[in-house]
């Protein structure tokens, strides 16, 4: 897309015109930074004799750039109509049928860009979930000949959160009565219930904690009526114990992506997923309403301290406990040099703090417990010290 086409983009938009200028200064300048990488690219110092970023406009022009389909203009429609939830589903059975793809392509990579698609739309094209948190979208056959579709799941699923995790499942059944695949046949070989249950429990012991605590009960129920395969790739480096060798299941590893789309997706999340079924006006997921629930972990003063003091690596600082009256806390804002994901420290706090913090230093905060990255802002208030 040119400088031009960019500035195309809000000609139909009423907006006054210092906001064209400048969002036409923003469009000649970055075009004119990447005429310039591309010129630095061409000499093949570098690996890669390309550019790698890709400039994207909109949600419709983010996802087609992601997976290199002619998607742009049938998504813009259907958002105008739709919204970001029934685009996805609509678009995913397009492609399903064989719309938007090579003609030589197969029934298996029709599904797995289908299912890639529609969890891109869903997350708005800004997560890794949709290339690495989807390892595979297969077609494999049950016991007695049944073909259905398996979806293994990566550790970057995380990135898409634990509701649009779970609703890849869903996006994954539609494309699958799409094409009239037979549903996933649970415990057909080998007890793979009880793998999930010994897997998740091995997981919250050895590997890292969830965000909630969900009963044996509502795994097997879960694991025995979805309609598509739960796979995933081997995440951490512990193997289970009584449910090795499984035919459908390649590793003996707890297999975290999965882990995490049932624990905290599937079970934990379920309440809000049975909106979006209603929304969707899917079929198949009643039995979801007979889960016992989960409990959410961390809620209380004490467990929140403990669950952060053990995920403390051994040597790192720890600057307050959560919920610290007077601990080390954080005033919100943002400055030029605060991007995706940073906070904005006064360069006093590290100066006070014998530099144990510098820019570019990755902190885990209490609010909303996600890390972020450290940038030195010295418009905002200088730090609060309580001296002794």
């Amino acid at each position: 897309m040119s400088q031009n086409d960019a500035l195309f983009r809000i000609k139909d938009l009423e907006v006054p015109d210092y906001y064209v200028d400048y969002y036409s200064g923003l469009a000649k300048e970055t075009y004119n930074i990447f005429e310039k990488a591309a010129e630095a690219k061409s000499s093949l110092v570098d690996s890669s004799g390309i550019i790698e970023p890709r400039i994207a406009f909109d949600l419709a022009d983010r996802v087609a750039k992601m997976h290199d389909i002619d998607i742009t203009e049938p998504l813009r429609k259907l958002l105008k109509i739709h919204g970001k939830e029934i685009s996805a589903l609509i678009l995913s059975k397009h492609i399903a049928l064989g719309e938007y793809s090579q003609p030589n392509s197969t029934l298996e990579e029709r599904l797995d860009l289908a299912v890639r698609v529609g969890l891109a739309i869903v997350t708005e094209g800004v997560t890794i979930a949709p290339l690495q948190g989807i390892s595979a979208v297969k077609i494999k056959k049950n016991k007695d000949g049944s073909e259905y579709l398996s979806v293994s799941i990566a550790g970057p699923m995380r990135s898409a959160g634990g509701t649009e995790s779970a609703v890849t499942m869903l996006i994954a059944d539609h494309v699958r009565k799409t094409v009239e695949l037979s549903k996933y046949q649970a415990n057909s070989f080998d007890d793979e219930t009880g793998r999930f249950v010994e897997e998740l429990r091995i997981y919250e012991r050895e590997a890292s904690s969830f965000q909630f605590h969900v009963l044996d009960e509502d795994i097997v129920k879960v694991i025995s009526n979805l309609p598509v395969e739960l796979d995933g790739v081997d995440t951490d480096p512990y193997e289970v114990v009584n449910h090795k060798g499984m035919t459908r299941i390649k590793t003996n590893r707890v297999r975290g992506g999965a882990l995490r789309v049932l624990n905290d997706g599937l079970i934990g999340r379920s309440k809000k997923l049975l909106k979006r079924i209603e929304l969707y006006n899917l079929d198949g997921w009643e039995w979801l309403n007979e889960l016992e629930g989960a409990v959410q972990t961390g809620d209380g003063e004490e467990d929140a301290a403990a669950k952060r003091m053990r995920e403390v690596i051994t040597g790192r600082s720890v600057l307050s406990m959560p919920n610290k009256l007077g601990g080390f806390r954080l005033r919100y804002g943002r400055a030029c040099n605060t991007g995706f994901a940073a906070v904005g420290f006064h360069p006093v706090v590290a100066e006070i703090l014998d530099h144990t913090i510098a820019v570019g230093t990755q902190v885990k905060i209490n609010i909303p417990s996600k890390g972020a990255t450290v940038s030195f802002v010295d418009s905002i208030e200088t730090p609060i010290v309580r001296l002794k």
